[in-house]
């Protein structure tokens, strides 16, 4: 299991990103982690007249001043509670910027934010910040929707056989050393995304070779990294979004483990469609991974 060092969480102070804190917090003392937390005043658009100019600056900084000690008292409370080292600071941008910024010039392993719903038309359930965040970071992002519990009893990670896939699986042990992890393989049919969410699966007669060999493919694709102790592999046909959130709806999942681009997704400034689509679509936490 790869141990992590670093973790940064960002807040905005919401109740969402105070439960993505906490998540943070304990994997920091899981890990034996240090844990730095930011938040990011978004930067105003700028006035014409001096004196909107100026009453803005003043306002800018009893913001800023409000947000230091909110973030030192969160802190505070963490060390407290966690017995971790916890730093913060307060930036001033765009959100996701910063918190890219921030997690490079800290060496941060892992970075965790709450699930948003900022811009629910352009964004849907992603938020614009996370989805922002995803396409300008190279570290892996754990979004969080759930509450800390004491244990993961399920992970589902959504195996495409890409350098990205195996890194989410390396991932999912670090991030529940104790669960029962699920290598899931998605054969994708020919069926229109719409046709699979009516629930319409193609005949059995159909997909049941290509489930053979691809579950033969699924254990030699995982073993390579945890011989005896791999994760169970499964394999369904159908549209991988629809079937890695179904599937971590009826196993009770905790958490899903994807990777950022599929195997023909290279451009690290996109987010991958399945990523994209299951990150809109999961009602538990997801991890982002890139190579």
């Amino acid at each position: 299991m790869e141990r992590f060092t670093r973790i940064l969480a960002a807040t905005d102070f919401s109740t969402r990103a105070n439960t993505a804190v906490r998540r943070a917090a304990r994997l920091a003392h899981e890990h034996r982690a240090a844990l730095h937390l930011v938040h990011v005043t978004h930067a105003k658009a700028s006035l014409d007249l001096v004196h909107e100019l100026a009453a803005l600056s003043r306002g800018s900084e009893r913001s800023e001043v409000e947000a230091q000690a909110r973030v030192r008292e969160t802190a505070d409370l963490l060390h407290s509670h966690f017995s971790i080292a916890v730093g913060y600071e307060v930036k001033v941008g765009q959100p996701h910027e910063e918190i890219a910024r921030c997690a490079e010039s800290h060496g941060a392993e892992l970075i965790v934010v709450g699930a948003q719903r900022e811009h629910f038309i352009a964004d849907l359930l992603v938020g614009a910040t996370t989805s922002r965040l995803l396409r300008c970071t190279a570290k892996p992002v754990l979004v969080v929707r759930q509450p800390p519990i004491d244990s993961c009893a399920n992970v589902i990670v959504g195996i495409d056989f890409s350098q990205s896939s195996r890194s989410a699986l390396r991932y999912a042990r670090s991030l529940a050393p104790s669960a029962a992890i699920w290598a899931l393989h998605v054969l994708e049919t020919d069926q229109a995304p719409d046709e699979a969410q009516r629930g319409g699966q193609p005949p059995e007669s159909e997909w049941r070779p290509q489930t053979k060999e691809a579950t033969a493919l699924l254990k030699r694709f995982v073993h390579r990294d945890f011989g005896s102790a791999s994760p169970a592999p499964l394999v369904e046909p159908g549209y991988p979004p629809q079937i890695i959130c179904g599937k971590s709806e009826r196993m009770k999942a905790s958490l899903i483990c994807i990777g950022k681009h599929g195997l023909h997704e290279t451009s690290p400034g996109l987010l991958g469609s399945i990523a994209k689509h299951v990150l809109e679509r999961a009602s538990c936490d997801v991890v982002v991974v890139s190579v």
